[in-house]
């Protein structure tokens, strides 16, 4: 799919599609173009620490997404701080972005928080 074509799309659910790194790649480069959308579902695929990688430096690129649903993938704790800690760096609540991260590895985000508070 062209991001011209995501132009108009504020809600992109793509729940329980076995999505992999290669797709993560493709949608990362699409968020980081910055379309309007709102919120993104990527429940229950199969990313991994890399994709959190992806995802994290392209979501600090992105002013627009609001809520990521990244929940049931196979980040793991790594992964999770891969995501976390450029959206830490960034101090995303404090500029509007991202306000609703929803992932499974819980004990990763509160570590990441923790040590960034300690910077």
């Amino acid at each position: 799919m062209k991001t011209t074509h995501l132009l108009k799309v504020l809600h992109l659910s793509l729940p329980d599609n076995l999505l992999q790194k290669q797709d993560a790649i493709l949608i990362a480069n699409m968020i980081e173009k910055n379309p309007p959308l709102r919120i993104l579902n990527l429940h229950g695929n199969c990313f991994d620490y890399q994709c959190g990688k992806l995802f994290g430096a392209a979501l600090f690129k992105n002013d627009q997404l609001k809520s990521l649903d990244l929940s049931t993938n196979r980040l793991g704790d790594q992964g999770v701080q891969n995501l976390l800690f450029p959206l830490l760096e960034d101090g995303l609540k404090d500029k509007g972005k991202l306000s609703r991260v929803n992932i499974a590895g819980v004990r990763a985000l509160a570590d990441a928080a923790q040590k960034k508070s300690h910077f």
